[in-house]
């Protein structure tokens, strides 16, 4: 906040989109580091050496490009020009999201590496377990069904260490719960992707271990016969969405808010009409299945496919975004966007037509 406000108070111009390549170069100052150490003693109350070490932590070195390209300055957003002067970038301060920063602050820490096996890390993945059991507890529609409560302990059977584990009918689950932050840079989707083909791999192998050693599997899920006809499916869970429905192998990607309505219900609210002539919102809901057979039946389709997405991917668009450069010239890059008239919940427009059908209060 106090970089934040100095960068504010430091702006000629206010920040929009659409500026030209001078307008851009406006936006990025220099300020002397000493000044800035004394705003940042003051403003904080802290101690010298804490402001500078809050001032390194912040400061990008273009001398080290490898650490600049990889991690971009949006959560480094001051510039060292020497060793006495600083460029503060507004855009990454003024403009930039502040979760994301620190979100970025964590990886960089280390400390985001260590999630899985870490005291939260492993109550994350009990979290998980837990919440997913009690939504197909609470799931009328499906009663040949049950998820493990506890995970399997490699130290226990000599074999896989088994995060998740669940079934439904003949298909038994086997999941390997992950904690990722969202990427944003393109370096951080590519790495991103690489750690779900890794959790996919890791998955894959554990299903196809428990397909061998099914005593295992009995001691976990009670209702399960281990001489049935069993179909082992290997999921990566992630707290997140970025990356669910992609299918890696024969392995999916998932996300617990996902898994939890899949297992929880056979359909869920996706979305609301607003009839103006009570001033009621009539829900819309997606319907994922109507008994347990389908449940079993649609659920690699559905879960390699969410409906939530649809909306979304149906609505992409790409437009050509100018870039100013120091000649003049833009230069045209092709960008994808949303287009907001092409987003609208399935059913919206039948629920739609029947109140235009039933003419005027």
């Amino acid at each position: 906040m106090v970089i934040d406000d100095l960068a504010e108070c430091l702006l000629r111009n206010g920040y929009r989109e659409g500026l030209t390549y001078p307008e851009i170069r406006s936006l990025s100052f220099g300020v002397p580091r000493a000044t800035l150490l004394s705003t940042l003693r003051t403003c904080l109350g802290v101690t010298p050496a804490l402001a500078d070490a809050i001032a390194n932590w912040l400061t990008s070195d273009p001398a080290d490009l490898a650490a600049c390209f990889r991690g971009g300055v949006w959560h480094r957003p001051l510039i060292k020009l020497d060793e006495d002067e600083l460029l503060l970038l507004a855009a990454p301060i003024c403009a930039g999201n502040g979760i994301r920063r620190i979100e970025r602050w964590l990886q960089d820490s280390k400390l985001a590496e260590r999630l899985s096996s870490s005291p939260p890390g492993i109550l994350y993945e009990r979290d998980v377990r837990l919440q997913c059991a009690e939504a197909l507890e609470a799931n009328d529609l499906i009663e040949d069904g049950e998820v493990s409560r506890e995970g399997l302990k490699a130290a226990k059977n000599g074999g896989e260490e088994i995060d998740f584990l669940a079934r439904i009918g003949s298909v038994v689950l086997v999941g390997e719960i992950k904690c990722f932050l969202i990427p944003t840079e393109p370096a951080e989707c590519y790495n991103h992707r690489r750690k779900l083909e890794d959790a996919a791999a890791q998955a894959s192998r554990k299903a196809a271990w428990l397909a061998t050693n099914r005593e295992m599997l009995a001691e976990l899920l009670r209702g399960a016969k281990v001489d049935a006809a069993l179909t082992f499916l290997p999921i990566v869970i992630l707290n997140q969405s970025a990356g669910s429905g992609e299918v890696v192998g024969n392995c999916i990607i998932t996300d617990t808010h996902f898994l939890k309505l899949y297992l929880g219900s056979g359909s869920f609210s996706s979305g609301a009409v607003l009839n103006f002539k009570t001033g009621m919102f009539e829900p819309l809901f997606t319907r994922l299945y109507a008994s347990a057979m389908e449940a079993e039946a649609k659920l690699f389709e559905t879960l390699s496919h969410p409906p939530g997405l649809k909306i979304y991917l149906d609505a992409v668009r790409w437009k050509k975004t100018p870039i100013p450069t120091r000649e003049g010239v833009n230069f045209l890059i092709d960008t994808p966007y949303l287009d907001g008239a092409a987003m609208h919940s399935p059913g919206a427009s039948t629920i739609a037509k029947a109140f235009m059908a039933e003419g005027p209060a």
